[in-house]
């Protein structure tokens, strides 16, 4: 037995990958979520994205909206909005100035969705703030309109989930793979002439329509006892298509690089933690560090997420739809290409 023993540890000890990943994967996780951590404590860490847009065209409207920026202070920030607030994901409120406002009358527009108690109220007092500190007429108030959208938590819990787990689910099923090909699943389907290219377009495709079905069953859960019903479904088909179509082709070049079924094993849950997080599929985005977020923003997964949130709240991201479908493609051309590698090697 102490042979045995002895053994287990030189063989794991001879795996190089294997002990950098068990060393290395605790640290980054723990990184991750310890910078979130110090964030949420600081003074100014959690802040309020408050997007202000002016379209009043006079000059009362550019004197409120210069000291709404003015007026700002932690957690509180404020930026200009060209278009509107689903341009900047990391926003959770907008101030618009309509067309002819001037102190005398016109309207503020106010739409929140500050995901914490009072937040609604705390933008509402800015504009007020923001109105005094700029006209100071006391017998005179803004005509402000509120509207609060509930849920925004919620709304990036449902799209965070869904990636997760079809990271999971699709690793699971590309390690089964591999332990197939060991067996001589692939020497029979490239003796029966099919191509390294079109085997890996067959694969992510199978694995594209299950990350879809287990998406489409998520999405249903949450509808039944969440309230959460996507205002645009065939935005939510082509963000849950495409963002399974990119992950099932991540993970077929991961696993042609690895080669090995144990090398995969031990990858793959370390690569789908550090991108969940990330990404926002275990904390939004907007709740991170700023300097995390728009690392985060940068992968795949957080493309597909931001498209779900999208499609939820009736919207059609199709500039991140576009990229998860040309990432994906280059990721499958990518695993192609190792595999013939590797064959020819």
């Amino acid at each position: 037995m102490i042979a045995y023993i002895g053994g287990l540890i030189r063989a794991f000890a001879h795996d190089r990958v294997g002990v950098v990943l068990a060393l290395l994967a605790p640290i980054t996780f723990f990184t991750l979520i310890g910078s979130f951590y110090v964030h949420l404590e600081r003074q100014d860490g959690v802040q309020v994205i408050v997007l202000v847009r002016d379209i009043s065209s006079t000059e009362d409207g550019r004197r409120l909206s210069d000291s709404i920026r003015r007026c700002a202070e932690p957690p509180i920030v404020v930026r200009d909005a060209m278009e509107s607030a689903a341009a900047d994901p990391a926003s959770v409120a907008s101030i618009l100035l309509e067309p002819g406002f001037r102190v005398d009358g016109g309207t503020v527009r106010v739409r929140a969705e500050v995901p914490f108690p009072g937040g609604a109220s705390l933008v509402r007092q800015l504009v007020e703030t923001a109105w005094h500190a700029e006209f100071g007429a006391k017998d005179l108030a803004p005509s402000i309109e509120a509207s609060s959208i509930p849920g925004r938590l919620l709304r990036d819990a449902t799209a965070g989930v869904c990636v997760i787990f079809v990271m999971f689910a699709l690793s699971a099923l590309v390690s089964r793979g591999l332990a197939d090909d060991a067996a001589g699943l692939m020497a029979r389907l490239r003796s029966a002439g099919f191509g390294d290219l079109s085997i890996t377009i067959a694969r992510c495709s199978v694995m594209t329509l299950i990350g879809a079905a287990q998406i489409g069953v998520t999405l249903v859960w949450a509808a039944a006892f969440f309230g959460i019903v996507p205002r645009a479904p065939f935005a939510m088909l082509m963000a849950g298509l495409s963002g399974a179509f990119c992950i099932s082709g991540f993970f077929a070049l991961v696993a042609a690089v690895c080669g090995r079924r144990v090398r995969f094993a031990a990858v793959a849950p370390v690569l789908t933690l550090i991108l969940s997080g990330l990404s926002g599929a275990f904390i939004p985005r907007f709740l991170l560090p700023e300097e995390v977020s728009r690392i985060g923003g940068m992968l795949f997964p957080a493309w597909m997420i931001d498209a779900s949130r999208a499609a939820i709240e009736g919207g059609l991201d199709s500039v991140r739809i576009l990229g998860l479908c040309l990432t994906g493609s280059a990721y499958v051309l990518g695993a192609a290409v190792i595999s013939r590698w590797t064959r020819r090697a």
